[in-house]
């Protein structure tokens, strides 16, 4: 699945509060990430994580970073939650490679950032589909997750049935098929997965940063589940 990136023409207020991070990497091309802090870090007190997943395309450096700056940021950008976009170090966010990474990831943040267990995953395309599979593959970890334009998975119910669910899918999509996500919600509901399904027109699949306004509605229903 690849991404063509709508171009940003200008940054909100928050851009100046993203910093792009490099990890070494031994032997290998470093793993990096963007973060983006609230508007004022208190002392002393502790934030939500949201993990932000990209879409396919190729991975130049910091490339999470652009898919923050398109779409997770501007719908965000008000809330206290500590923002990181990861760049996918493999074929996928289901690959060999991110499986070793992302656990990493969060032990590393969790000891570099003032967080707290809360944690929230965010995903549009191939990210969409790679939070359905983290959410799988640690169950009960993740307070929430939002998936955007993704594929729903054919995973395991019980596992899925600990994380509550916000999905977003356009009727126009024309990568990933409207119909295949939800027939395939509407069985998860049925299993008993908690699933909120939102549809949306008129939106094709590449209109990455028009999905703005739908990702930004999903912001009380995040804050209840991570109370």
């Amino acid at each position: 699945m690849f991404m063509t990136l709508m171009l940003v023409t200008a940054l909100g207020d928050w851009d100046d509060r993203i910093q792009n991070i490099e990890l070494p990497n031994p032997g290998r091309e470093p793993n990096r990430y963007a973060v983006m802090m609230p508007e004022k870090v208190e002392d002393g007190k502790r934030y939500p994580l949201v993990l932000a997943l990209h879409y396919g395309g190729r991975v130049t450096p910091f490339f999470g970073r652009g898919y923050l700056e398109l779409l997770v940021a501007p719908a965000f950008a008000r809330q206290d939650w500590i923002i990181v976009a990861p760049d996918c170090p493999g074929r996928g966010w289901a690959s060999p490679e991110a499986r070793d990474f992302i656990p990493k990831l969060l032990d590393h943040l969790k000891a570099r950032y003032p967080l707290d267990d809360r944690k929230v995953l965010v995903g549009y395309s191939m990210g969409a589909a790679g939070a359905w599979f983290w959410a799988e593959q640690q169950p009960g970890e993740w307070r929430a997750v939002v998936a955007v334009s993704g594929r729903a998975p054919d995973g395991d119910p019980e596992k899925l049935k600990q994380t509550p669910f916000y999905v977003i899918h356009s009727r126009e999509d024309e990568l990933i098929p409207f119909s295949r996500t939800m027939t395939a919600i509407n069985a998860l509901k049925k299993q008993g997965v908690s699933a909120k399904f939102v549809p949306l027109k008129d939106l094709k699949h590449y209109e990455t940063g028009a999905f703005v306004p739908s990702l930004k509605r999903t912001t009380s229903w995040l804050k209840k589940q991570l109370k």
